[in-house]
Order: structure tokens, then sequence, then C-alpha cells
């Protein structure tokens, strides 16, 4: 297991990180902004902390932070078919705009007549009900 640790001065801002032995592994320094107060200290922070992990080679884990922040990063569409150029059409113009964002795309064929899909975390709730067409909801 990896530990940050951070020493701000009133001229420096120093970040290390280390293994569970304490054994230097990343390290990076940057100077304590004198303007723009605690937001610029914190944005400082961050740099010099992404800084002394990139040493490392470390990469974010994508699943932790969708664990962590609750939100899985996912848009979740169900159609009647795949296999029809209109779903395929129109699945391919909502992803298109998903691919510049962090956001993924999962289509779910299904009988939307009956359809009922409630997304947690917030976000919209799709449901079907009998033969009306499908509506949506906020969760």
């Amino acid at each position: 297991m990896h530990t940050a640790g951070v020493d701000l001065g009133g001229t420096k801002v120093q970040g290390v990180v280390v293994d569970g032995g304490g054994k230097r592994l990343g390290e990076a320094r940057g100077r304590t902004p004198t303007e723009g107060g605690p937001a610029a200290v914190v944005a400082e922070i961050t740099t010099v902390v992404k800084a002394a992990a990139k040493e490392l080679g470390y990469r974010p884990n994508v699943l932790a932070r969708q664990l962590a922040t609750g939100r899985s990063g996912q848009i979740v569409v169900v159609v009647p078919y795949l296999d029809t150029p209109y779903f395929a059409e129109l699945l391919q113009a909502i992803d298109l705009p998903l691919q510049r964002r962090p956001l993924a795309l999962i289509a779910q064929a299904a009988d939307v007549s009956r359809a009922v899909l409630r997304i947690v975390h917030g976000g919209l709730a799709l449901a079907g009900h009998g033969g009306d067409q499908l509506g949506l909801h906020h969760a």
C-alpha cells in the first residue's frame, strides 16, 4: 500500500509517496501560492501529489473511483431490437457525444412495452406500462 504525504510551507509545497515500509517511491515540489486563497493552495497540493504519484507510473483505478463517487459513468438505453437500422442509428447518435466524455453506452434489447429500468444513484428511470409509449421519469 502506498501513502502520500505533503509538507506545506510558507514558500514550498513538497509531496512524497512512500510504500508500506516508508521507502520513498516518488517525490515532487512546487511553490506555495501567494494569491488565490485556499483554493489555489489546494490546487497546488493536488498538482504536487499527482506529480509524485506519476513517478510511480500510478494510474487511478476507475472502478474504485466509481464506487467512491457513486457514479457509474454509464448510460443505459433499452430498445426493442438491436439489429434494425433505425435503432442502430439511434444508438450511434447517442454514443457519438458520449465518446468525448468519460461515459459509456450500454445498449439492451428488451420488450419495452413491459420494461422497467431504474438507475440507482440518481438520474432517470425508464418505464413502459402495457402498450403505452416509453416514458421518462425522474428517479
